[in-house]
């Protein structure tokens, strides 16, 4: 009588692998074909129209014949480097913003540009307005995406209080916590945002209070002990110049 057949377990183990690994890869083939294809080109293809507007209005054009994925409104900020444009993410149905760089010629803003994107993306925070995407346009100018906050900057709700009763100093309070939970995440990451102003704290339409603007942010890293001699001696200069005033 033969013995049953028994599978070695080194047999099954290499099997094993061998479909991960298949898997795997099938799994990033089929991701790659994705990419290469836009979504309403896949859902023509298909013939398929999700309805899954929550709102008929809309400030953009209609969508077209075009498989961009976005379509852009009306620029509504710019600064030294780049311009703030209204957008709509057809994908996803919701409008957000676009930061495109004007200028292309320097590669140090341009590498400016991309470390700003990069760097706030990495900080996911309540209070740190959230990066959706960074790319190159048809134009070949470089972009990035992010959260439309509603509402207005600090700065300007300063301006227009003329008193207590109308923004209340437990409200400015609460604004200054939310702001410095903000900075202390970034600090944890390494990251000194160097331009903190009441322009740069949005606060939105449903209270949320959210950091922007880290196109000056600086990683301090442990390779380069001129980053923690810069600090210290900017720390140093302020506390004079307060002290000063005192």
């Amino acid at each position: 009588v033969n013995p049953p057949n028994k599978t070695q377990p080194e047999t099954v183990d290499l099997a094993n692998k061998t479909f991960e690994i298949n898997s795997r890869q099938m799994l990033n083939e089929t991701l790659q074909i994705s990419d290469s294809h836009s979504l309403r080109s896949f859902l023509k293809n298909k013939g398929i129209t999700p309805k899954a507007y929550l709102s008929q209005s809309t400030t953009f054009d209609n969508e077209n014949e075009d498989t961009s994925k976005y379509i852009y409104g009306k620029e509504i900020g710019r600064g030294g480097m780049g311009a703030i444009i209204s957008t709509h993410d057809v994908d996803t149905r919701r409008n957000i913003v676009t930061k495109i760089l004007l200028r292309t010629a320097s590669k140090k803003a341009l590498l400016r540009f991309i470390e700003e994107a990069q760097i706030t993306a990495q900080l996911e925070h309540p209070n740190i307005v959230p990066i959706y995407e960074i790319g190159v346009n048809k134009e070949g100018n470089i972009f990035y995406t992010m959260q439309h906050v509603k509402g207005d900057s600090l700065q300007k709700i300063i301006e227009k209080t003329e008193n207590q009763a109308e923004f209340p100093l437990s409200r400015f309070l609460q604004i200054l916590v939310d702001v410095s939970n903000a900075v202390a995440f970034a600090h944890s990451k390494k990251v000194i945002h160097r331009d903190l102003k009441p322009d740069n704290i949005m606060l939105g339409e449903y209270g949320e209070v959210i950091l922007m603007d880290f196109g000056l942010a600086k990683i301090l890293t442990n390779d380069d002990p001129e980053d923690v001699e810069e600090l210290i001696e900017a720390v140093t200069s302020t506390r004079t110049e307060f002290n000063e005033m005192l």
